[in-house]
């Protein structure tokens, strides 16, 4: 009895030590493109709490450390205090680039808000929010603009917006999404964005910047390049 017990607990502790290998941070080499550096990042990333998520601030470092991401928008729906506690996390465990971010969810819009330091209140229009965000020396990025949020951004949001995201899970799942999503980016040149819109499921990141359909957005400071003289980093 007693070295069948020895032998269950050497094959659980052996079950952790792989476990704990094969799920360890993915590697990547450095990879170039067009002369920038390129920076593996995703850029609308919830935790718990208050966003619908499952995990905490500190266990979405992790796991985007994991996945192999550089760099990482933590966006809470209407506040910024989680993304600021992963942020603090991460610059202490050398982890990945966080960003502090943010969702505006409002009944009209929905908006992320890149590198702001203070909330931004989701009670105004989107033009108002994207000039707040400014305000901020942030970037304003249309979260999955399905049809039903045009007319929120009207010439006034459009002109201010610096980009909205174009691959994003909805657009795998639902076709006609995928069309109103491709016409509002269509409606002026602007910042393509892809985003898991992570929930604690799943994979992170849909997408590398600079480049994405031969376009290339190194005006960006939150697009995931470094222009080099050399192109290595």
């Amino acid at each position: 009895m007693k070295a069948t017990r020895w032998i269950s607990g050497l094959l659980l502790v052996t079950g952790f030590v792989l476990g704990t290998y094969e799920d360890g941070t993915q590697k990547h080499a450095p990879m170039t493109m067009g002369g920038y550096r390129v920076l593996t990042g995703d850029f609308h990333i919830h935790s718990f709490p208050l966003s619908w998520a499952t995990l905490s601030p500190w266990d979405t470092v992790i796991e985007a450390q994991r996945q192999g991401l550089d760099v990482i928008a933590m966006t809470g729906q209407n506040h910024v205090w989680v993304a600021k506690v992963g942020r603090w996390f991460s610059l202490r465990v050398g982890g990945p680039r966080v960003l502090v971010g943010e969702e505006i969810v409002g009944p009209k819009y929905h908006l992320l808000a890149l590198g702001i330091a203070h909330t931004v209140s989701w009670r105004q229009s989107a033009a108002s929010a994207i000039a707040e965000i400014h305000k901020q020396g942030g970037l304003a990025i249309a979260a999955h603009p399905l049809a039903k949020y045009w007319p929120e951004f009207d010439g006034e949001a459009m002109r201010g917006l610096d980009g909205a995201e174009v691959v994003h899970p909805v657009i795998y799942v639902r076709p006609k999404a995928h069309r109103e999503i491709g016409e509002f980016f269509a409606r002026k040149q602007m910042t393509a964005m892809g985003d898991s819109d992570y929930h604690g499921v799943g994979p992170l990141t849909f997408s590398k910047c600079p480049a994405i359909k031969g376009r290339v957005f190194s005006n960006n400071p939150f697009c995931a390049a470094r222009r080099t003289s050399s192109g290595s980093p």
